[in-house]
């Protein structure tokens, strides 16, 4: 187990900005994820910290050293790969027991590593069997066991999940968590899937265009943006344009000459900003259920669509569109055009002025 530290490293390709000077500091023992959308710079950085690519710019240290010259196979670094990379040709132990093999390391002992490790995926039994024989996710775990044998210092993995379908990748989060916990190795992992960022990592990196845009724990990451990006990357939608305020019952934001609730929003009085709502934050109760509380604002339900278990709405409060999200069962009194009591919850809503100060 090793600290990853970045410092000043850059990328360039063909003339195009691939990664902006950064640093970045992924504590021993952490599970870090890198988050962003295609061409946003995460999987050029990993290949950088993994050694199959060389910055421009930057030193990359794992532990006390500096590998920023050094191979792959020099770095001690156990790497998956997005598509497996497994050899089709070879049983599942001997796909597992390869690094070990390359290392000159005995027959005898690479075979009882590759046992462990397959227990430790949860592939036990599965040693003789070839890749072919396996399910995705199956494959996905001996990737992974084939990584973890070398003892290496840090684990890199590369959008690992995406090509598995959405049970079982649920299932194999959670093995990675529990595989994380029960080693407790370093682990920098790729992902464009905002909640599985949000579900693995203890530390998320969020890119756009080669530069951090935040660095942070999951839980600050949703309740404290850093900027409008990263409140849209995570679920905000845009609410409009307004001016911040405070009044009686605390700070707000007024947009169409309606005041909605801004929570510890550090932006002066009459600053113009646009304000985003996180949809799920927001809470709609049938205008004939009781009366409105002062904290509610009166809107009109214009659309209603059900997604199995979940469902989206569409209010209006005067011009203002507001979204909310909620269980499908507490949807059906709210059909287009009923009359409803509008809540959103502190922290709700965000406001932004040029895009970056809360």
């Amino acid at each position: 187990m090793a600290r990853v530290i970045i410092t000043g490293v850059s990328k360039t390709f063909n003339g195009s900005t691939a990664l902006h000077p950064l640093d970045l500091a992924v504590e021993d023992g952490s599970f870090c994820c890198m988050l962003g959308s295609s061409g946003s710079g995460k999987s050029t950085l990993l290949r950088i910290i993994a050694g199959l690519s060389e910055p421009d710019t930057g030193t990359v240290r794992i532990g006390d050293r500096d590998v920023t010259g050094l191979p792959p196979e020099r770095r001690r670094i156990g790497f998956v790969f997005q598509d497996y990379a497994l050899f089709p040709h070879l049983s599942v132990g001997s796909n597992v027991t390869f690094g070990l093999r390359a290392r000159h390391v005995s027959k005898r002992e690479a075979v009882v590593k590759a046992e462990r490790m397959l227990e430790l995926v949860g592939l036990t039994g599965y040693a003789h069997r070839t890749p072919k024989q396996l399910s995705g996710g199956q494959q996905q775990r001996v990737a992974l066991a084939r990584a973890l044998v070398t003892e290496p210092d840090v684990l890199l993995l590369d959008e690992p999940l995406s090509a598995l379908d959405r049970k079982i990748r649920g299932e194999m989060q959670r093995e990675l968590k529990r595989i994380h916990r029960e080693t407790g190795l370093t682990t920098i992992m790729v992902t464009h899937d905002q909640e599985e960022a949000m579900n693995l990592g203890d530390r998320v990196l969020m890119l756009s265009n080669g530069a951090v845009q935040q660095f942070d724990e999951p839980e600050r990451l949703y309740h404290a943006p850093a900027n409008e990006f990263v409140a849209g990357f995570l679920g905000a939608v845009p609410l409009g344009h307004g001016v911040v305020g405070t009044g009686a019952r605390g700070r707000f934001v007024e947009i169409a000459g309606n005041r909605f609730a801004l929570g510890d929003s550090r932006l002066p009085d009459g600053t113009e900003a646009d304000a985003v709502v996180m949809a799920e934050r927001v809470t709609l109760t049938a205008a004939t259920a009781r009366a409105r509380d002062e904290a509610e604002h009166e809107g009109v339900v214009v659309s209603l669509d059900f997604f199995g278990p979940f469902a989206r709405a569409e209010a209006r409060v005067g011009d203002v569109s507001v979204p909310a999200m909620m269980l499908s069962q507490h949807a059906t009194a709210l059909e287009g055009g009923a009359r409803v009591w509008i809540r959103i919850a502190t922290g709700g809503i965000h406001a932004f002025a040029d895009g970056a100060t809360r």
